[in-house]
């Protein structure tokens, strides 16, 4: 649980979490009490295969091909990496409004987020 829980304690995880209040209309303990037990509750099902490791003595990325096979296990590698870059994407844009920020609007949006991207 923990290791999936601080995976997810970057800054865009706090922005999405913060759409509770903004948009569905939830007070802030509402949000924080959601927040607090479902993402243990998200976490229960990787944490589950990771369990498999040891027993079938494969690593994580091997039981996706052990348990699916090789094409199947080519669309999931292929829509991990789509989730891979979509999370990249609101961690440069998220990090690069807080470096704008923090060069008092000095640097244009657009070169903070190139600078993020080639860092």
């Amino acid at each position: 649980m923990f290791f999936f829980w601080s995976a997810n304690c970057c800054l865009a995880a706090f922005g999405i979490g913060a759409l509770g209040t903004s948009i569905f209309g939830l007070g802030w303990w509402d949000s924080f009490l959601t927040i607090l037990f479902f993402v243990p509750l998200g976490a229960i099902g990787p944490a589950l295969l990771i369990l498999l490791g040891p027993k079938t003595g494969l690593r994580m990325m091997t039981i996706t091909r052990y348990s699916f096979g090789l094409f199947p296990g080519c669309l999931i590698a292929f829509v991990n990496i789509l989730t891979c870059l979509g999370w990249s994407m609101i961690n440069t844009m998220a990090g690069a409004q807080v470096f704008y920020s923090l060069t008092n609007e000095k640097l244009p949006l657009a070169v903070c987020i190139l600078i993020l991207s080639i860092g």
